[in-house]
């Protein structure tokens, strides 16, 4: 499950909240669900209470007016999903479109407006719609959805190079997806993985791997987390993941390499046990499909040390070394 809420419960609760909220009596409100940042699931209603002040349901969170940029755009690219937006939101959102344009396209909230207006297309908030609120919104969805001709040059160019031509079809779509915003362009595939839910996840590293993208690709919209104020870990991201039931559908070179420092610099003492079986299958993984011959020198001390550690089955030490070799 994307969010650790099954769709029966995630339905019931926005019906709860609906009748506890009623758009009739809240005109002006926004509902989503996703994660909170202690990773539990939420849904929770955004809306302007009688003293004019917009509240949240799901925390003390107060604020004396509503701004689209922070209370949309940035909820959306935190990964929640909209399941509500009042003609007040639409309106005050696409105003700011209208006179903002692109100047949010080098922030985060910029995916955030491509998921809003995502949203829009899928719901039948289109210009035609908007300017039955607002005559002046006509044009607007040419404006925002028209695309920079060098950048998809660009895009184009770097997809058809050899080293992405390796890529799954489900990671090369979510990742040119991804090229197309100035905030995550210099973005570079991890790994994808499939859960137990059968859910495809891919990540991305960026800002010179320090941190990291987590997609699910195959949600109705992309569902995303920016995991730089979530913190990422192989622990409970992939080995755990892996012991659940998971299976590795693509990962670079780059990621196993990472994978062999980060466990020799932070040891394998903090993984759970349910980590270290999942390690396990990973390491079976690296050996099943020949990844070991590729890596370097270093990283293969790493793999072997990391076989003797936890007693792995396929033992690599100096005798059977040439065997790995192959």
């Amino acid at each position: 499950m994307v969010n650790n809420m099954t769709v029966q419960e995630r339905y019931r609760k926005i019906e709860e909240l609906l009748n506890e909220y009623p758009i009739e009596k809240y005109p002006h409100s926004i509902g989503a669900y996703g994660i909170k940042r202690d990773g539990q699931p939420f849904v929770a209603m955004y809306y302007e209470n009688e003293n004019k002040r917009w509240v949240t349901t799901h925390s003390d969170y107060t604020h004396m007016e509503f701004d689209p940029v922070a209370d949309v755009y940035g909820v959306l690219a935190q990964g929640a999903t909209l399941f509500h937006v009042s003609d007040f939101v639409h309106k005050r959102c696409w105003q700011e479109t209208l006179s903002q344009g692109n100047d949010c396209q080098y922030t985060q909230f910029y995916h955030g407006r491509r998921a809003y207006f995502e949203y829009c297309k899928n719901n039948g908030i289109d210009s035609e719609y908007m300017i039955k609120i607002d005559e002046n919104f006509q044009g607007v969805e040419t404006k925002f959805w028209k695309r920079d001709l060098r950048l998809q040059e660009k895009i184009n160019h770097k997809i058809s190079t050899k080293k992405y031509q390796k890529l799954d079809e489900v990671t090369l779509k979510t990742y040119e997806y991804y090229m197309a915003e100035q905030y995550y362009q210099e973005a570079i595939p991890m790994y994808t993985i499939e859960n137990e839910y059968k859910d495809l996840i891919v990540y991305f590293a960026y800002e010179e791997g320090e941190c990291v993208l987590q997609v699910f690709p195959n949600s109705k919209t992309k569902f995303t987390r920016d995991l730089k104020d979530w913190g990422f870990d192989f622990g409970s991201l992939l080995f755990e993941t892996l012991e659940s039931g998971g299976s590795i559908k693509y990962m670079s070179l780059d990621t196993h390499e990472g994978i062999m420092y980060n466990l020799d610099d932070i040891g394998i003492e903090e993984l759970s046990p349910e980590a270290i079986e999942g390690l396990k299958k990973y390491l079976h993984y690296v050996y099943d499909n020949k990844i070991y011959q590729k890596l370097n020198p270093e990283c293969k001390e790493y793999y072997r040390n990391l076989c003797s550690d936890i007693n792995f089955d396929i033992q690599v030490n100096k005798k059977n070394h040439s065997r790995m070799e192959r």
